[in-house]
């Protein structure tokens, strides 16, 4: 038995078609009424989206992950021991600080970030450079060593995006040597690490204010 050319049609509300419709009005009536389903699914995509972004600005309160803190002792144990390689590394601390905070902006850690924009104004870093940093290659108060610094950080933490060329490294031997770049290159592995355990783990930021840093 031949199917009815209605029955073709999309069944949400629209224009019905006839069957004794010329062909041409009945390929628009039905890609009109297609159009209509492909708009409610985009609509409800939308909705969908849109509460996703509204609970991404205002998340619920997370607890920690990971309520048995000795089931980290082997992981931490091991991040420790590459940090301590880097901080005993030839680079630089204040250096070792711009990197943790580039990182971290990249990562987007924000108890990594609060830690080390901390220890950083500790150690005497300006705020404007540290307010900057996330465009530093706009900013003419970063040197030439800082600045290889920071694109090598850049470099290997968005790694899968791009790789690492030739170009690139050879840009930052001009500021650092073989053992330095080795050094450097440990430092963005430790606070990479430290950046993905407190991310996984949603480990809470700590907040402080200028007073906070200035009496420490």
């Amino acid at each position: 038995m031949k199917r009815p050319l209605n029955n073709l049609s999309s069944p949400t509300p629209g224009r019905p078609v006839s069957s004794n419709a010329p062909p041409v009005e009945l390929f628009f009536t039905r890609f009109a009424n297609g159009y209509m389903i492909e708009m409610r699914h985009l609509a409800k995509g939308f909705i969908m989206s849109h509460e996703t972004y509204l609970h991404d600005l205002y998340p619920e309160e997370r607890q920690p992950r990971v309520t048995d803190q000795s089931t980290m002792h082997t992981l931490r144990k091991a991040i420790v021991g590459v940090q301590a390689a880097a901080d005993a590394g030839s680079i630089e601390h204040t250096i070792q600080e711009l990197v943790k905070i580039r990182a971290s902006q990249i990562n987007g850690c924000a108890y990594c970030l609060s830690m080390h924009y901390r220890d950083a104004l500790k150690a005497g870093e300006r705020p404007d450079r540290i307010a900057t940093l996330s465009a530093w290659r706009e900013a003419d108060w970063y040197s030439p060593r800082e600045r290889a610094a920071l694109a090598w950080t850049e470099a290997l933490t968005n790694l899968p995006d791009h790789g690492i060329s030739d170009a690139l490294f050879h840009e930052c031997r001009k500021a650092f040597s073989e053992q330095e770049m080795v050094d450097l290159t440990t430092a963005i592995i430790a606070i990479n690490s430290w950046n993905r355990i407190a991310i996984g783990f949603s480990s809470r930021p700590d907040s402080f204010t200028l007073e906070d840093v200035i009496s420490s």
